[in-house]
């Protein structure tokens, strides 16, 4: 009797489809995009180089985007987003990237990029403690400055900083427009995907058109991330304030705690 062989293929693209779910759904309620990790996911299960790998998690962090912000608007657009205000805060958010990308490459910065993972631990557990003791229907804001000039200046200082310090921009961005701008946190979220999606469909294009965004196993786990993506909107539209929240210091938690350890990885390996 002959033995039936094991569908390498099949069996493939079901974890990369599952794996793409599952980031999806965390990108999806936090707004925080893909490329920490899918780079990292895709180089290792797949063994893509590391641009092509770059190139299809560019194409996922898109798709994830947009299915959140399909389901979000589609079931509850946050009202307190004006058109102006969204357009001059990813202006704030680009400008501020752009003037700050060239100093982060000194070599004293680079030295302080190796904390951005333990302020990140920080605004996690921030987040965390001030979700579980904050009202169901808002998170308590510090000001409220989200006019059309302070969008700008919380895109602006918001990219400019996490520029400097390495940081995930959506880690330092979401709790600026919460605490800052009075934003609560489906509107954050909301505000933030819609920039990731804006901004990552140059790069997209420009992946694509170079062959860069990977078919097969790669394809399926883009697929996987737009299901997972429109599952985190309808989480962060369905559900109440106060969950998401609490989601979003855990994700960012568990993000500081990875990136640590990388960090100190690479101490490790340099010593």
């Amino acid at each position: 009797m002959a033995r039936r062989q094991i569908n390498v293929p099949l069996i493939k693209n079901a974890v990369m489809g599952v794996l793409g779910c599952i980031f999806g759904v965390i990108a999806g309620i936090s707004g925080i995009g893909l490329q920490v990790a899918s780079v990292t996911l895709l180089t290792y299960m797949l063994g893509l180089h590391r641009v092509r790998a770059r190139g299809t998690s560019m194409a996922a962090t898109f798709v994830t985007s947009l299915g959140a912000l399909v389901v979000i608007t589609g079931s509850h657009m946050p009202p307190s987003l004006s058109p102006l205000s969204i357009v001059t805060f990813i202006v704030g958010c680009w400008f501020g990237t752009l003037v700050t990308f060239s100093l982060s490459k000194s070599p004293v910065l680079v030295k302080a990029m190796r904390t951005a993972p333990a302020l990140e631990l920080l605004i996690g557990m921030f987040m965390l403690a001030d979700a579980f003791h904050a009202p169901s229907t808002q998170l308590i804001p510090f000001y409220h400055l989200f006019s059309n000039a302070g969008a700008f200046a919380i895109g602006a200082i918001g990219s400019a900083a996490t520029t400097l310090l390495g940081m995930v921009s959506s880690v330092l961005i979401i709790p600026l427009l919460i605490y800052a701008g009075g934003l609560n946190y489906r509107a954050s979220v909301t505000l933030m995907l819609l920039m990731i999606a804006v901004s990552s469909i140059l790069p997209c294009v420009a992946h694509s058109k170079k062959g860069n965004v990977a078919s097969g196993a790669g394809t399926t786990y883009i697929v996987g991330c737009l299901l997972g993506g429109a599952v985190g909107g309808l989480i962060i539209a369905k559900a109440g304030l106060k969950l998401p929240g609490i989601l979003f210091g855990f994700i960012v938690i568990v993000l500081g705690a990875w990136r640590s350890y990388l960090v100190s990885q690479s101490s490790t390996e340099k010593s």
